[in-house]
């Protein structure tokens, strides 16, 4: 019996490399596609997403002191979520635009 890929050995009953390779490319590309399609159909970020003080000063491109400092002063809310200190995505932007 030959495969319509003719790389099955039929001596030994096995399939070659070469099928086995192309049959893994076929399957990353398949994966690759419903990946792509699943990220063009994510709901774009709420403004209730909450970042970590680290992830709040990569937006803002400053140290996370600077975080802690805007929060104590009054120019970010204190929000804590399960007992970390958070940052509401709206609110960065938010004092962005005051800016």
């Amino acid at each position: 019996m030959n495969s319509g890929l003719g790389v099955f050995d039929e001596r030994r009953g096995l399939m070659t490399t070469s099928a086995l390779d192309a049959i893994l490319d076929e399957f990353v590309e398949r994966v690759a596609e419903r990946v792509a399609r699943r990220l063009e159909s994510r709901q774009p970020r709420s403004d209730g997403e909450l970042l970590s003080v680290q992830e709040a000063a990569a937006v803002l491109r400053c140290k996370p002191q600077r975080i802690y400092d805007l929060r104590s002063a009054g120019r970010l809310p204190r929000t804590v979520e399960g007992g970390r200190a958070v940052v509401r995505r709206a609110d960065l932007e938010r004092l962005v635009a005051e800016e």
